[in-house]
Formats: structure tokens, sequence, C-alpha cells
């Protein structure tokens, strides 16, 4: 049996040791909290350099037309959909170790954790600013889905992250001696 709860909480604990986080660090202990509070995603990882991070929500590929209505020339239009089994959970796509793209993408984890009308509706909303502003414009355009993740959600995660990190590095500090480091010498 797995030392893990879930498949996701063994992906975030190998990312956390690909990244040289301690598992009992206060780093690790918010990520986990940012984690549950984006329903504790998959972390898929890859060591491609040029990899651009990205989120993929559950829902765009859980479902699939169920029943059909046949229209003008016999052409067959989805009245209903239905579920697929076995899809896949919410997933980070981000480079190994690399937590500014854990950061990222991890906003839009947050962004999607409501219930499945919602997240049906960000997905709308999402396609269509991108058919209308394009892919870098949505990014700087007030009241859009990857304005509202990444100008308005990530730096609220990346300040309790870094406040995180710094109370890590104090901690590490305070038991730091210079005396028992220029004896190490000798």
């Amino acid at each position: 049996m797995s030392k893990y709860a879930s498949p996701q909480d063994s992906t975030f604990h190998a990312f956390l040791k690909q990244a040289k986080i301690p598992a009992n660090s206060k780093r690790a202990n918010v990520l986990k909290a940012q984690m549950l509070a984006g329903g504790m995603p998959f972390i898929k990882t890859s060591d491609d350099k040029n990899l651009r991070a990205s989120f993929s929500d559950a829902r765009s590929y859980e479902i699939e037309p169920s029943k059909f209505r046949k229209g003008l020339f016999g052409k067959l239009h989805p009245t209903e959909w239905s579920h697929v089994r076995g899809s896949t959970p919410d997933t980070l796509h981000i480079k190994e170790g690399d937590i500014n793209d854990m950061l990222a993408e991890l906003t839009h984890a947050i962004q999607f954790n409501k219930p499945q009308a919602a997240r049906d509706s960000l997905n709308w909303e999402n396609t269509r600013q991108y058919k209308e502003l394009g892919d870098l414009h949505r990014y700087y355009t007030p009241k859009t889905v990857e304005f509202q993740a990444h100008r308005e959600i990530e730096p609220g995660l990346r300040k309790e992250y870094n406040k995180a990190n710094r109370k890590d590095w104090f901690d590490k500090a305070r038991g730091f001696s210079f005396l028992d480091y220029v004896r190490s010498f000798f």
C-alpha cells in the first residue's frame, strides 16, 4: 500500500523532491495548503526546459455526446452530453522542480475548484477570450480568466510562499554557528 493518500498526493511529494523542498518545511506546508485550496490537482512534470507550463482541467476530457438529433441533410447534432469514465484529474503541466511554474499554474486549479456549472462557465469564457484577444493579450486584459489567475490570485500565492521561504531560511540560520563552521576546517 502506498504511503500517500492519493496519486495526486504522491505527485505533490515527487515535485517537492524535485524542487529540493524538505517535506517538513514551512514552504512545503504552504504549498500543501495551496494545493488543497486548488482541489489537490495532479502534477505532471517534464525535464523539457522549453515546456510552456499549463493547466488542464478534468472537465476538458470527461464529456462526450450521448444523444443526437438529425439535422438538415442528415447531419447529427449532439443534444445531450455524458461523463466518460476514467477521465483525468485537474493537472498542472510544469517543468521539473520549477516553483514558478507550480505557483503560476496552481492559480488555475484554485480558479477551477468550483461547482461544475462554474467550471463550465470559466472554460467557455476562456475559450471566447482566446478567440477574441489571442493568447498573449488575455494575460494583460482586466476581467479575463488569465488576468484574474496571474494578476490577482498568483501574487497572493507567491507572497505566502515567499513568507514561508524566509521563515525556513531564518530557522536554518538560527542553527548556524560561525564558530562551529570555522572548527570544521581543523
